[in-house]
This record gives structure tokens, sequence and C-alpha cells, in this order.
């Protein structure tokens, strides 16, 4: 998807917003080691594998939308519109990540576990004035 982003431009938005949409859909975040009281250890085993599997993908989308806003792939997404309304980080790193020129929305974003880099003073830095927009408030 990243890949023909890239390389369509009219269609670039649609493609950001189909990622975007992956990281809102439904996610529970990682169910820990041992299985709840009651729980049966094969099904806490398989539900452990399923969530991992839909982490690894959702870290590397994340990675993928960090990376054309930070600098490091050769066509920047900087100036598209980002909506993470409602999403769940629990992991990810947008460090250095410039938005800039466009709508980015974390309303009702959760940020869970893991460690989510945000690279705070680049996300201010990006804006001309001294107060983020109001779309990202969580």
């Amino acid at each position: 998807m990243a890949g023909l982003a890239d390389d369509w431009e009219q269609g670039r938005q649609t493609c950001i917003d189909v990622l975007c949409a992956f990281l809102r859909l439904p996610f529970t975040p990682d169910p820990g080691e041992a299985p709840a009281e009651g729980q049966e250890p094969v099904a806490h085993a398989m539900a452990r594998a399923a969530c991992l599997a839909a982490r690894e993908v959702r870290h590397t989308v994340i990675r993928i939308i960090g990376n054309h806003l930070n600098g490091h792939t050769d066509v920047s997404w900087r100036g598209h519109d980002l909506d993470f309304t409602g999403a769940i980080f629990d992991g990810g790193d947008f460090h250095k990540a410039v938005f800039t020129g466009a709508t980015v929305s974390f309303q009702r974003a959760r940020f869970v576990g893991g460690t989510v880099d945000l690279g705070a003073p680049s996300l201010w830095m990006a804006w001309p004035t001294s107060a983020a927009p109001a779309s990202w408030a969580a």
C-alpha cells in the first residue's frame, strides 16, 4: 500500500487513509504471558499469537507512516491528512516525524503498554503557532 501511495500521487491520500483506517480497527493489546483465571491455556496461547501477529503488522504500518514523515523515504507524506481517531498505539515510533500542512487527528487515540516515541519536540515545532491544533487532543 505504501509503495502504491509513493507511485500514485493522485491516489496518495486514499492509500494513506487506508493505512490509517487499519490502525483504527478494533485491537486488543497483548493479553500477557499468563492465561486469565479460568481461561484455557490453549485458547490463551492462540489469542496471544493472534494479538502479537496483528501488533507486528500495526507496528509496521506505524513505522512506514513515520518514515514518510521524518525524511527517511524518497517520497514524503507531509502535507497529507492523517486520521488516527480512536486508534490504539501499543508501541511504534514517530520520532522526528513532521506533521504539517494537513489535518492530523489523535482524538480518542489510546497509548497503552509498549513504548511510543512521538518525538514531541519535532511535532510541536512543525506548527507555525505555539499551540498544537485541537485535533491533536487525545
